[in-house]
């Protein structure tokens, strides 16, 4: 009886531990309770992943490493916030090392030409969601893109430090900034869909 109380207590305490955590932290999903300034983009917890099809046969998902970039937050006026990002292309990480080379540094692909994303307007459509327009420079070439973001909110998760927290999705056509452009749609997509989890901490 005593081992299925001890138990029972365990299972309960995993249960509430993540609310409870969360509690503690203080996490809130409404911009005025995060304090204004400029937050630097955490590599350690962010994600940018590409997707494009394959063929029609996979959709052929691969990372970007080496980012960084920061946020100018206001929070009492989050539409004007800015927001600058840059990706290294030689960080690409498809498992492959040669084949990372030759994404990253191909005159057909990257060509080793910085990406950046420099953002102009943020548009908010609900509470925690907006639509995020700026200028994606990609191969040398530069091109308004439009980005889905939700705010998921923000704490004091570092060591006391406010951090902010974002999810994004969004999608560009790969003939637009002359990637891989000597392959037909049938082979490689034209469509390359962007996924972009990431956190930011007050400088």
């Amino acid at each position: 009886m005593l081992r299925r109380a001890v138990l029972l207590a365990a299972a309960v305490s995993l249960l509430t531990a993540p609310a409870a955590l969360t509690q503690a932290r203080g996490l809130s999903t409404n911009p005025a309770d995060s304090p204004a300034g400029t937050y630097k983009l955490d590599p350690r917890h962010t994600t940018v992943a590409a997707q494009v099809s394959h063929f029609g046969l996979s959709n052929y998902t691969f990372l970007m490493r080496g980012v960084s970039g920061e946020i100018a937050f206001n929070p009492k006026q989050p539409t004007a916030s800015a927001v600058r990002v840059a990706i290294d292309p030689k960080s690409v990480d498809t498992g492959l090392p040669d084949f990372d080379q030759k994404i990253g540094t191909d005159e057909r692909f990257f060509a080793g030409k910085p990406i950046t994303f420099v953002s102009r307007s943020l548009e908010q459509t609900a509470p925690t969601k907006g639509r995020l327009t700026g200028d994606l420079t990609l191969n040398g070439v530069t091109r308004p893109v439009t980005l889905d973001v939700t705010f998921n909110g923000g704490a004091p998760v570092m060591n006391g430090v406010p951090t902010l927290g974002f999810s994004a999705t969004g999608a560009i056509k790969r003939s637009d900034f002359k990637v891989a452009g000597y392959l037909p749609p049938q082979v490689v997509g034209e469509e390359v869909r962007i996924t972009i989890e990431a956190e930011f901490n007050k400088a």
